[in-house]
């Protein structure tokens, strides 16, 4: 008989988690910010697999662009998956990654790739419920005034709905505020 390994350790010596994205959530969700960690939430219970939103996120944190790419085509809410990809993008710049030029290129991409998926729309009703879309607590728009995705917020789907929100004395597109 032999002796089971040690238990691993992670740098602040706390037991490792046993699976992946335990440790993908407690390391990497922190640093992005506290509206990342809520949209990481919605997935507190997972399957072994992956979704491809959580695959296209480590690629983007990877600067692997291409793989990226193709786990964004491949995701249930690309508008969603493309916006924290941005911001995911803003906040590696902010740290300091290494070829921030490059990854701030790709942070203005993602969200250019949002807008056209608004844009795509072919009523301002489609793209009103596109941006009303909820995937945990937050809308879509909700998810782009927290993430101040100015370039986004722009568009004239979106503004044609805050008009309505600041007009009615709406708060915005409910939980996780918004509008103003």
């Amino acid at each position: 008989l032999t002796a089971p390994p040690p238990a691993r350790t992670s740098i602040q010596g706390k037991k490792a988690r046993s699976r992946p994205h335990d440790t993908y959530k407690d390391s990497i969700a922190p640093w992005l910010g506290s509206t990342f960690a809520v949209e990481l939430q919605r997935d507190a219970d997972l399957s072994s697999e992956p979704t491809y939103a959580q695959l296209f996120y480590w690629a983007v944190l990877s600067g692997d662009w291409a793989m990226a790419r193709l786990f964004w085509s491949r995701c249930s809410d690309p508008t969603r998956t493309a916006l924290v990809g941005s911001h995911i993008c803003r906040r590696m710049v902010a740290h300091g990654v290494s070829q921030a030029a490059a990854v701030r290129e790709h942070a203005t991409k993602l969200e250019e790739m949002a807008i056209g998926i608004i844009d795509a729309a072919e009523t301002p009703a489609e793209a009103a419920a596109v941006l009303a879309h909820k995937d945990g607590k937050m809308s879509v728009l909700d998810l782009a005034l927290k993430f101040e995705m100015k370039r986004f917020l722009t568009n004239p789907n979106c503004r044609a709905i805050m008009d309505k929100w600041w007009s009615s004395g709406d708060s915005g597109g409910g939980g996780g505020g918004g509008g103003g």
